[in-house]
């Protein structure tokens, strides 16, 4: 990034408003059309997550991601799935400890809802792309492994 030198209206300035110092990590500069200006990294952070949380924080993040991506109806529905499964997951009856939320799972040909899932149901199903029989045949394989017809043991 190629930096002009324009005049800086906060250069002889050692501290923000709020009494932190400007220093190299503790400071941002931004290149605007009345010159270069300094911010302090501190204020624009807790400026940032001030407003993150005044929009409704995390909660209003995933309503807004899944209004996004499955339609307008989605946040509804979600609760009403978490309700009537129990807060687990639809598939392993478990919750999710490495995410914090189910993942809504639907039909990527209809896009209608099916139900949460934990992040590793929800993982195991996308890499068999919904195809029914390669999950019975997966269930096949894990009740008659190969190696068992063929009395192979661990030593």
């Amino acid at each position: 990034m190629c930096l002009v030198a324009m005049p800086n209206f906060n250069a002889s300035k050692t501290h923000c408003k709020n009494g932190h110092e400007f220093t190299p990590e503790n400071t941002e500069v931004r290149v605007t059309s009345k010159g270069t200006t300094r911010r302090c990294k501190v204020c624009r952070n807790a400026y940032a997550l001030k407003l993150y949380h005044d929009r409704g924080g995390a909660e209003a993040d995933w309503e807004k991601h899944l209004r996004k991506d499955y339609g307008p109806e989605a946040p509804t529905v979600y609760k009403r799935l978490n309700e009537a499964q129990g807060g687990v997951c639809a598939i392993c009856l478990g919750t999710c400890v490495d995410r914090n939320r189910l993942c809504y799972d639907h039909d990527h040909q209809t896009d209608e809802p099916r139900g949460l899932l934990c992040f590793q149901c929800n993982v195991a199903l996308g890499g068999f792309a919904d195809r029914l029989d390669l999950l019975e045949a997966a269930a096949e394989y894990l009740r008659n492994p190969p190696a068992r017809n063929l009395a192979v043991r661990r030593s």
